[in-house]
C-alpha cells in the first residue's frame, strides 16, 4: 500500500462521495440561498482556487462558472498562466483584472515597505521581499516563528526573524 493510500484509509476519506458532498451543498446555497444560477470564482493559479474551481464547475456546469485572475505587479507571471490554462482546461470562461492600482490606491505597498523598513531601513526600489514561516506548519504543537527575507537589488539576501508585532528579534 503507498503512502498516500495509506493516510486515506487511516482518515476514511472517500473522495468521490466528499466531492458529491460538496457540490450538492454549493448547489443548495447558490440556487436555494442566493437564487443564483452559477458562481465566479477567483483563481490564482494555486492548487486551492483550482479546486474551488473544479467544484464549481462540476456543480454548475463550465458555462455558469466565471473564473476571475486578479494579478499584481509582484505576483508571479508564471501564476496567471497556470490559471489561464486551467480556467481553459475546465472549459470556463476567465477574465484578468489588474488588482495592482487598487493596491497602490489603498496604500497596501507603501504601508508594507514602511513595515519592512522598520526592520530594515535600507529597503527601497529595486528591492525584493518575501515573508514566510518558520517550522512546519504540520506540526501543530511547535511553534511557528515569521520570517522577513529581503533581497537587496545587488544580490545580497537577508533572512530575518520577527516578533509577534512585526519587528525585528
Amino acid at each position: 500500500m503507498t503512502e498516500g493510500h495509506s493516510i486515506r484509509a487511516r482518515l476514511h476519506i472517500d473522495g468521490e462521495k466528499t466531492v458529491k458532498r460538496i457540490q450538492e451543498q454549493l448547489r443548495s446555497q447558490v440556487a436555494g440561498v442566493l437564487r443564483r444560477r452559477g458562481v465566479v470564482v477567483a483563481m490564482s493559479g494555486g492548487v486551492d482556487s483550482s479546486v474551488c474551481a473544479a467544484l464549481a464547475a462540476g456543480s454548475f456546469g463550465s458555462a455558469r462558472v466565471l473564473g476571475l485572475l486578479m494579478p499584481e505587479r509582484e505576483g508571479n507571471p508564471e501564476d496567471l498562466d497556470l490559471a489561464k490554462s486551467y480556467a481553459a482546461q475546465l472549459g470556463i470562461e476567465s477574465m484578468v483584472e489588474d488588482i495592482t492600482p487598487i493596491l497602490d490606491a489603498a496604500g497596501c505597498y507603501r504601508r508594507r515597505d514602511d513595515a519592512i523598513r522598520a526592520v530594515v531601513p535600507e529597503y527601497g526600489p529595486g528591492w525584493r521581499c518575501k515573508l514566510g514561516l518558520g517550522g512546519s506548519p504540520a506540526a501543530s504543537d511547535r511553534l511557528n516563528i515569521m520570517y522577513l527575507t529581503v533581497r537587496a537589488p545587488q544580490g545580497e539576501t537577508r533572512r530575518l526573524r520577527l516578533n509577534s508585532s512585526g519587528g525585528r528579534v
